[in-house]
């Protein structure tokens, strides 16, 4: 699965609502987030993977390997839309993915 980290593409001049300003996704999409932490939860690695086209990019895997149908019900679950409210925790952060 491909996210986008909030901290590399702010760090890079751009914002997260220019993602849908690529040609990459479809009239009417929109973005939502999930914490760095709440993947470290589930089992999940996030590897950053530049593109050319958006900084931020990166991959995110299973560490068994394989995602369980319940796994991903889980982090769907967790998604919000970009705007909505956080909990006061960072989305995605860079300083975590270091550590």
């Amino acid at each position: 699965m491909s996210v986008f980290l909030e901290p590399d593409i702010i760090a890079a001049g751009r914002r997260p609502d220019e993602l849908l300003h690529t040609n990459r996704f479809e009239t009417g999409s929109r973005l939502s987030w999930v914490t760095l932490s709440f993947y470290r939860q589930q089992k999940q690695i996030v590897t950053r993977r530049p593109v050319d086209w958006f900084p931020g990019h990166a991959n995110v895997r299973d560490e068994s390997g394989r995602r369980s149908g319940g796994k991903k019900t889980k982090l769907a679950g967790e998604s919000k839309w970009l705007g909505e409210a956080d909990d006061g925790e960072s989305a995605k952060s860079s300083q975590d993915l270091a550590n």
